[in-house]
């Protein structure tokens, strides 16, 4: 499922106010390419443990795997080669809106939460 996150990780990871990310099952993903991934952790706001995963030759973020979305992994939107993928996957919810800056409305038709669930 296509969401934005608006939590403070997210905004900076993406250099705006949100990141556009995918979540998907982990036993779904398949990772091509010649570069290996490295990984950092931080603490999410749940006290989980959140593992962040980037490219270990250009450095972009890849992957985000919080250990409160057992199973599933965020996937970054804009890593995503296919555009006709991306042009089928419009984001559907809004998650940690509570960090909307005050001129922040969201996007159009998208549930918007809170918090993360």
């Amino acid at each position: 499922m296509p969401f934005t996150g608006h939590c403070l990780p997210c905004r900076k990871s993406s250099g705006t106010t949100y990141s556009l990310n995918i979540i998907i099952p982990t036993s779904s993903l398949n990772i091509t390419g010649s570069s290996s991934l490295k990984t950092w952790k931080r603490t999410g706001e749940s006290g989980k443990e959140v593992t962040n995963s980037f490219c270990g030759t250009c450095g972009n973020l890849v992957l985000v795997n919080p250990d409160a979305f057992e199973g599933m992994t965020i996937v970054k939107y804009g890593l995503v080669d296919d555009q006709d993928v991306l042009d089928g996957m419009a984001p559907q919810r809004e998650i940690y809106c509570k960090n909307f800056l005050q001129w922040e409305r969201g996007l159009e038709g998208t549930e918007k939460k809170k918090e993360s669930t």
